[in-house]
């Protein structure tokens, strides 16, 4: 026995204009239990579609009344990072930091009350309003938050039939730039190098050091234990990195020598490399003084992060290929690491140069 039930309603917009709703009620029964449902819809055929769909999924019983319960999405964002994400390393961190504000913001409402124009709403307010670093949020950031919401509704639709649509795939997201990106040149690595041997932060020059030999991440070197060190291979050891999987790391010379000088100082093989002066197990902060760098040395659009960009240049203007860069410095996929192969151009030119000179002169 099924009753089903259409519902058209009207309002007004933001803009006074009136608007057409349609509310879709399922409530049917199956095997003596009873499987009540309400959605509301912009059009009459999205109604129809849906109804269809939900009696179908009720038939196959991949909709059951556990499905249907009323659900918050801080339910959803509470279930995911709670049993999924610690099963995807890379990116987490930001990740939840992204969640946490999807929370903030509309955490309270009904998964059914998550619609593609609320979504929308959020995400004009993320371009907007000023991050908590008092910037302004690029598109490429918003992006990821829309992308972490979206990762969080597909599954509450297609693993745990919480719902039947995710509402993010319904708005448009910002444009992407094309974004140039920022390397260090000699000369400035040389004066970063300088200023990092002057610093009251002790670990800074080494730290830095290991990031131009290795192009390891930031949060990789602060993590690193003696446990992952191998002096006698002369490799960095690293079990898990942001990409989920391990990858062993060669050491250049100078990593070498500072690692067997560094080792020389009691410790035991889970202590941290760089640890806080004030928690031992803790990793030592080292922005601030990192900042102080550049605004001493004048060096102007650059993080962190930019040495390992600078890293995979290098590497790719000795001409290492890009599947060895990609293994060494842990990029996934090695077509990442083809955007560093046009980095550093004027080599190429000399090449070029070079091939002219060898060439016999045309006759023209």
């Amino acid at each position: 026995m099924s009753h089903l039930r259409i519902r058209k309603t009207t309002k007004k917009d933001k803009k006074g204009k009136i608007k057409n709703r349609y509310q879709m009620i399922i409530n049917t029964y199956k095997n003596g239990r009873r499987f009540y449902k309400a959605e509301t819809f912009d059009s009459e055929p999205e109604a129809k579609a849906w109804e269809r769909k939900m009696l179908r999924g009720i038939d196959e019983g991949s909709i059951t009344k556990e499905s249907l319960k009323r659900r918050r999405l801080s339910d959803a964002i509470e279930k995911y990072t709670s049993l999924v994400l610690p099963h995807k390393p890379r990116n987490a961190k930001n990740v939840i930091h992204h969640l946490n504000w999807w929370n903030k913001q509309i955490g309270r409402l009904a998964l059914s009350d998550v619609t593609a124009p609320m979504v929308a709403e959020c995400r004009d307010r993320l371009l907007s309003e000023p991050s908590k670093n008092g910037g302004q949020r690029t598109n490429t950031t918003v992006i990821r938050y829309l992308a972490s919401l979206s990762i969080v509704l597909e599954y509450c639709m297609k693993e745990w039939h919480w719902i039947t649509h995710n509402a993010v795939r319904s708005i448009r997201k910002p444009p992407l730039g094309k974004s140039k990106t920022r390397f260090f040149t000699l000369e400035e690595i040389d004066i970063i190098q300088g200023l990092a041997a002057k610093s009251d932060s002790p670990h800074l020059p080494g730290i830095i050091l290991i990031a131009l030999h290795t192009g390891m991440r930031k949060g990789e070197i602060l993590s690193l234990q003696w446990s992952h060190i191998d002096l006698k291979n002369k490799e960095i050891l690293l079990s898990r990195s942001k990409n989920g999987e391990p990858r062993d790391i060669p050491m250049t010379g100078p990593v070498y020598d500072f690692l067997s000088k560094l080792s020389l100082a009691a410790h035991n093989s889970e202590d941290l490399l760089f640890s806080s002066p004030f928690n031992s197990r803790k990793s030592i902060d080292i922005r601030s003084a990192w900042e102080r760098i550049l605004r001493q040395g004048n060096i102007a659009g650059a993080t962190f992060h930019t040495i390992r960009h600078t890293t995979c240049s290098l590497l790719a203007s000795l001409g290492i290929p890009s599947i060895l860069i990609a293994r060494i410095v842990g990029h996934k996929d090695s077509r990442t690491t083809d955007i560093y192969t046009h980095a550093f151009k004027q080599p190429q030119h000399e090449a070029i140069k070079k091939l002219g000179s060898t060439l016999p002169p045309s006759h023209s």
